[in-house]
């Protein structure tokens, strides 16, 4: 912004003055037709997809597949410039006569510059996207698809890649017969050494099942040794050999291919052992391993799996396949309802989004992958038939994408060899300091980290300045916190969360003022500042405990829809402002006292939103008197623990109630 703002001073010339003003004179209907382009955009990327994939020739496919992330980079590019302007429009006064200060006057023009970037950004993209599209056309031929999208024209589709990527076992639905079958081969059978294929198309989750069965007691109780090795499209032989003698805890820095083929052959010759091949694309990849795979006749075993058939074609010798089939739609819907409604409704499906939830899971077309995303985006969103059809208008869109594109990218101990590309969504359970420098991470937009200890202090301290587009940053299970000092950098940033562990959020948090969510759940932070009351558009404050440094101005959060558990304080300063949050509908509470029952209960008599609610009392001997008297057709989920007089549920009788009386 400042080249633009230093070029545009510069320039003293009418007609760039005058081109400048029409430009922002026509801007809406620019971005409009912006958002047009990029939905026709993405059905040509969906097209050029299916050329790569329909291509017999190798390194012809190769040079496909690279011009196709040339498209989606430029895609990506569209899309960032729409959000951009959604921000700003956000920001921009009506008029300079509301500038009355200077300070005003100031935000006014710089917001105006700010403009007047995207609007050139939107022209220069405009012309990267022509000469994409027409050199990839000129070279392969593709056939279009028409483009039928007529609904809103805000981007909506793209928060879905906001929901980070990964399936926990218990998420898993319809894996169970396949688990028990993939255990079954790998424990009992012939001596002989076996290779066990899993096979499906991306987003089917492959991988999450070869890990629950790789992972089972039952599995490593049984051999002698086993590793798990990412293969991905891009690999050596040296390299995969190197990795599976480093888990053997070998040393292999200076071994050429045949010496650690040898090393390998030697080190497994008298174990029964189990390795798992884990994103394997090339057809010849069982050539190149399989003479170091010692067959021992001592029960060990091979897992490949792969979205490639001719893979599995080329190890027949020995080899069990499990082919995975697409989610029926019961199963689907069930694993749907899990993530979608996994706090409110508890898992329970209200009759006014049983046919749009329909909807949506046809759309994921059964992978599990893609519907425990979709499912837990909208598990943040409003349960309103109209938000969330709002949020899914271009879902097949985003979902015919899934395959050549790394939509996300998992970073551990076993896969340090990162190539460079666009990823999108980062998991990180390891990582040295040159990790961005590795990766694009300007295109990053959802980090989430896991067991930090395990990482760079200083790769996390990156963050804000390596992906200042990031809209997800989850923090998750780890022993320490490393909350960066300029975590305000990420302006852009919807979603922020610090589950287990314990540590400092900075006072930049104040700068967030995108944020929506704010989970600090189960955590053990020391440090809250005062500055998250100036979070304007913060729905949900999830933090578990004590908010001392905000109870002041806790009302000034006058966005908020959630809001628990809040330790209420013995002054009961916050339940005074808890008045002004007239929106909530989810809020939950303890430590209340007698004395503070009927100041809540005016408080909760405002809340004409409010739809479930939780109270403890401080001890058992303290009475929950609240005096709700006005009634509460929404209030479909009541929780009172303490002393109960009949006086408290008068005008909430529609409610699900638990009421636990402690007399």
């Amino acid at each position: 912004m400042a080249g633009t703002a230093v070029s545009l001073a510069g320039q003293h010339s009418l007609p760039n003055f005058l081109e400048a003003v029409n430009m922002l004179k026509d801007l809406p209907n620019e971005v409009a037709d912006f958002t047009a382009e990029l939905q026709k955009f993405q059905h040509f990327i969906n097209g050029a997809d299916k050329v790569a994939e329909a291509e017999k020739d190798d390194s012809r496919r190769d040079k496909i597949k690279e011009r196709v992330m040339r498209l989606r980079k430029a895609s990506f590019r569209m899309e960032d410039i729409i959000d951009e302007y959604m921000i700003c429009e956000e920001k921009q006064p009506d008029g300079l006569g509301c500038a009355a200060l200077p300070c005003e006057a100031v935000d006014f023009i710089k917001t105006l510059i700010h403009r007047i970037k995207i609007a050139y950004q939107i022209q220069e993209i405009k012309s990267v996207v022509r000469k994409e599209r027409d050199g990839f056309k000129s070279v392969f031929p593709v056939e279009e698809t028409p483009n039928n999208y007529r609904g809103n024209q805000n981007v909506t589709w793209h928060r879905l890649r906001m929901a980070p990527l990964y399936t926990e076992e218990d998420e898993v639905v319809g894996f169970g017969g396949p688990k028990d079958k993939l255990k079954d081969w790998l424990l009992k059978g012939k001596l002989e050494r076996t290779v066990i294929s899993v096979v499906g198309m991306g987003g089917q989750g492959k991988t999450t099942l070869a890990k629950m069965v790789f992972e089972s007691k039952e599995v490593f109780g049984s051999f002698d040794c086993l590793a798990w090795i990412t293969v991905s499209q891009s690999y050596t032989v040296e390299g995969v050999l190197g990795k599976m003698l480093r888990k053997f805890g070998l040393n292999v820095s200076t071994m050429d291919q045949e010496s650690l083929i040898d090393e390998v052959r030697d080190y497994l010759r008298h174990k029964r052992y189990v390795i798992c091949f884990d994103d394997v694309w090339d057809k010849s990849f069982w050539d190149d391993i399989e003479f170091a795979l010692i067959d021992n006749k001592n029960g060990s075993r091979i897992v490949i799996t792969t979205r490639n058939e001719e893979v599995v074609e080329l190890c027949k010798k020995s080899t069990q396949v499990h082919k995975l089939e697409p989610l029926g739609e019961e199963e689907s819907l069930r694993l749907f309802y899990k993530k979608a409604f996994q706090d409110g409704s508890d898992g329970h499906c209200p009759d006014e989004l049983k046919d749009i939830s329909l909807e949506i899971v046809r759309k994921c077309k059964g992978l599990p992958l893609a519907i425990v995303v979709i499912g837990g985006l909208l598990s943040q969103k409003d349960e309103s038939a109209l938000e969330w059809r709002l949020c899914t208008q271009s879902l097949s869109v985003a979902l015919e994408r899934n395959s050549d594109f790394r939509f996300g990218l998992y970073i551990g101990e076993r896969n340090q060899s990162i190539s460079s590309g666009v990823v999108r969504h980062l998991e990180i359970a390891a990582g040295s300091e040159d990790l961005f420098g590795r990766i694009e991470g300007s295109y990053v937009r959802s980090i989430q980290i896991i067991r930090s200890e395990k990482l760079s202090e200083h790769l996390v301290r990156s963050i804000p300045t390596e992906c200042m587009l990031l809209k997800v940053l989850q923090f998750e299970s780890t022993l320490s916190i490393y909350a960066p000092k300029n975590l305000g950098n990420l302006i852009y940033l919807k979603y922020l969360s610090f589950r287990g562990g314990k540590g400092m959020i900075p006072k930049s948090i104040g700068n967030l003022q995108n944020l929506e969510t704010l989970e600090a759940y189960n955590s053990m932070l020391i440090f809250l500042p005062k500055e998250i009351s100036k979070l304007r558009k913060l729905r949900h404050l999830l933090v578990g405990g004590f908010l001392t440094a905000v109870k002041d101005c806790l009302g000034d959060m006058t966005s908020l829809e959630q809001l628990y558990t809040l330790v209420i304080d013995e002054d009961g300063v916050m339940i005074s402002e808890l008045k002004r949050l007239n929106k909530l509908r989810d809020l939950r509470l303890c430590d209340l006292r007698k004395e503070h029952g009927r100041t809540l209960g005016s408080s909760i008599n405002k809340m004409q939103f409010l739809e479930k609610l939780h109270i403890n009392a401080k001890n058992y001997k303290e009475v929950i008197d609240l005096h709700i008297v006005s009634p509460k057709s929404r209030l479909r989920n009541l929780l009172l623990r303490g002393r109960l007089v009949d006086a408290v549920i008068q005008g909430a009788m529609l409610a699900e109630k638990q009421l636990v009386d402690s007399r």
